[in-house]
């Protein structure tokens, strides 16, 4: 995937359309489908002109905690309250069921879909971060990560992208893992309400606006002086930027 102007700050950003929603969150897949998590625990998959293809609502397992759609051809749901992860096909057919309350018991405060179909989780009863494939067979793991934050850490977010596993802990920020789990560096970023991460650059969301970390560069930069008051969340897709603020979703057009 690749964001329009390069990371530079967006001089024109006009409005295409609008989804009305009362969606709780969304995301976007790398194929440009929109999905929106709605307060029922329903998910809504949208293309990119408005239109409604499929929903779904797996009420047995209760709220939705997170949805990874990194491959929008197994997409995994997280339902934190029973320990379980969900993996579906694009349809939302079930294709199966992880349950972490398995031999492992592990305390998952956030999950993550890993880059070879298994999955990353931050294991609250010892503090590391995990990778295990379905069958729950441990791969990887960190350490006990407070010799690193030295700080009360319960992400709430994971993401495997570009060769790094990133984890967010709201008040602490960001922590880089590579693929082994060996820790890479800290982005002291804390507050963040929505981010995004592809090539090297992290795409941020905070009280003062929408912003570019490059990895390289180390160098933080504002993208767009749109107004984020009442924002909940964002998402670039190319030249589009979806923004949810006051139960809809406006998408521009930015340059």
């Amino acid at each position: 995937m690749s964001f329009c102007a390069k990371g530079q700050l967006f001089s024109h950003c006009d409005s295409i359309f609008t989804f009305p929603t009362s969606a709780k969150s969304f995301t976007i897949d790398n194929l440009g489908f929109v999905y929106l998590v709605k307060a029922d625990n329903s998910i809504e998959k949208w293309n990119d002109k408005g239109q409604l293809l499929n929903q779904s609502n797996n009420k047995l397992y209760g709220k939705l905690f997170s949805i990874d759609v990194s491959n929008p051809f197994e997409i995994y749901l997280y339902y934190k309250d029973v320990n379980k992860i969900i993996f579906t096909d694009n349809q939302f057919t079930i294709r199966g069921t992880i349950d972490l309350n398995g031999a492992e018991q592990i305390q998952a405060s956030a999950i993550a879909r890993s880059f070879d179909n298994g999955f990353w989780a931050f294991d609250l009863s010892d503090l590391n971060l995990k990778k295990f494939d379905k069958s729950l067979k441990l791969q990887q793991q960190s350490g006990n990560i407070l010799q690193i934050t030295k700080a009360t850490f319960e992400p709430r977010q994971i993401l495997d992208k570009d060769n790094k596993v990133l984890v967010y802990n709201d008040s602490t920020g960001f922590e880089v893992f590579d693929n082994f789990a060996n820790h890479l560096k800290t982005i002291a970023i804390p507050d963040v309400v929505a981010w995004q991460f592809s090539n090297s650059k992290l795409y941020y969301l905070n009280r003062d606006g929408i912003f570019l970390y490059d990895f390289f560069t180390l160098q933080h930069q504002i993208l767009t002086r749109l107004s984020i008051e009442g924002c909940k969340g964002f998402y670039l897709h190319h030249d589009k930027l979806y923004f949810q603020k006051n139960n809809q979703i406006i998408v521009y057009h930015c340059y």
